[in-house]
């Protein structure tokens, strides 16, 4: 019998992290930092370069891991020497456990700006 949790779904928490320095794995670094927020990574990371062949984009790389609570993402810009880490879960998850995460597993790496929000479904009437 498939179990779900009928919960998840109802809200929606995001939060992205300006991080400078580099990753060296991005596709590690994201699976490892799913289960050290409490979140389970399923299945493989989509993985793009950038430029694309036709010269489209700026230089870097953009690493997006779905999880069963929703995605992590990161958005690399070799240029610029950093990028953005977004966190998109239905799950609640404290922004302030994913900075220590991203210390404790890179040490090359530094959280220089954040925002965060979060939205539900039940919330439209307010609009």
């Amino acid at each position: 019998m498939i179990t779900a949790d009928t919960r998840l779904g109802q809200r929606m928490h995001s939060a992205i992290f300006a991080v400078v320095g580099e990753l060296p794995d991005e596709v590690w670094f994201l699976r490892n930092l799913a289960e050290r927020i409490g979140m389970q990574p399923e299945g493989d990371a989509m993985v793009r370069t950038f430029p694309t062949p036709d010269g489209r984009g700026g230089f870097g790389r953009m690493v997006v891991q779905p999880m069963t609570e929703s995605f992590l993402a990161f958005d690399g810009y070799s240029q610029v020497g950093g990028g953005y880490l977004i966190v998109h879960s239905c799950k609640w998850f404290d922004h302030h456990a994913v900075e220590q995460a991203i210390a404790a597993l890179d040490e090359y790496v530094q959280v220089v700006d954040r925002a965060r929000s979060s939205i539900g479904l039940n919330d439209a009437d307010e609009l």
